[in-house]
């Protein structure tokens, strides 16, 4: 996994392969370009698959990853690893990156 950034963003989530809809939502506080850190009062089970929408500031659009898997989950935490993310949303989650990295302006 590469080195996290701390970024807070607004994330919806929801499992793959249920048979019924259920959508869950939290705050991202950790990202990298292969997966994200998320707080939240649902917490998915270690190796779950979900879809997340990520709520990047000064962006119109979310990132949507498709496939992610859950690594680890404790108290109000999980850790996700990016599965599938269209180049798009890896190009702009990169962008993203870079500028939280950039140092701000005096």
């Amino acid at each position: 996994m590469s080195p996290p950034i701390e970024v807070s963003c607004r994330v919806d989530y929801r499992p793959v392969h249920v048979t019924h809809f259920c959508e869950y939502s939290g705050r991202v506080e950790y990202r990298s370009a292969t997966g994200c850190t998320i707080e939240a009062t649902e917490r998915p089970k270690p190796g779950s698959t979900l879809e997340l929408r990520l709520y990047v500031p000064g962006s119109a659009w979310p990132i949507r990853v498709t496939r992610a898997t859950v690594a680890w989950s404790h108290w109000d935490e999980f850790t996700v690893e990016f599965g599938d993310v269209s180049l798009q949303d890896r190009d702009q989650l990169q962008r993203c990156l870079t500028e939280a990295s950039l140092p701000a302006a005096a």
